[in-house]
């Protein structure tokens, strides 16, 4: 669970920063906004379950990878309380800049607090292995696509569907094993 968040946001000329504390207390997020120097009033309703964008990714990476598994979150992004609901999709291969790798997607769609007329369609892509590595992120943001994905890792660690298993050579085979 997240314990605070800073965002600093320089749009133009215009400079814009909140820091928002969790948990939420008493119903409400603490957060202070301001723009250009001056406050700007934040009132946001929340529950415990309240968390920031960066560590619901790593929620994301915790969950039971079993296709329609059901998702329900609460997160603060774009100074506002959004709902995320959906379900673990089904695994894919895909192809990013480091390769082919097994994945399970995520589908969810952002359902803004204040407003439930405005919702966000979102997709993560996690490695299908016990990384869950977080690979590629696609979301709609007011009319438009915007895409995050996963460049560069350290390549020891890095197993992509197309590796094959490292045979170990010096040591004799003993045993056999079923459905390899």
């Amino acid at each position: 669970m997240p314990l605070r968040f800073r965002e600093e946001l320089d749009e133009g000329d215009r400079h814009m920063s909140v820091d928002v504390d969790f948990p939420p207390r008493a119903g409400k997020l603490g957060a202070k906004a301001s723009i250009d120097g001056k406050p700007e009033p934040l009132d946001l309703n929340a529950t415990p379950i309240a968390r920031d964008m960066l560590s619901t990714f790593l929620y994301l990476r915790a969950l039971p990878v079993k296709a329609g598994t059901p998702v329900c979150l609460e997160v603060y992004a774009a100074r506002k309380m959004w709902t995320m609901a959906g379900a673990v999709g089904p695994r894919e291969q895909i192809e990013t800049p480091l390769g082919k790798f097994n994945a399970v997607r995520i589908d969810m769609t952002a359902t803004r607090q204040d407003d439930p007329n405005v919702k966000r369609g979102a997709h993560v892509w996690v490695t299908d292995d016990d990384r869950r590595l977080p690979l590629v992120a696609v979301g709609d943001v007011r009319g438009k696509t915007i895409r995050a994905q996963l460049v560069e890792a350290p390549a020891s660690r890095l197993k992509t569907a197309a590796t094959k298993p490292e045979r170990k050579t010096g040591a004799p085979r003993v045993g056999t094993s079923i459905g390899r």
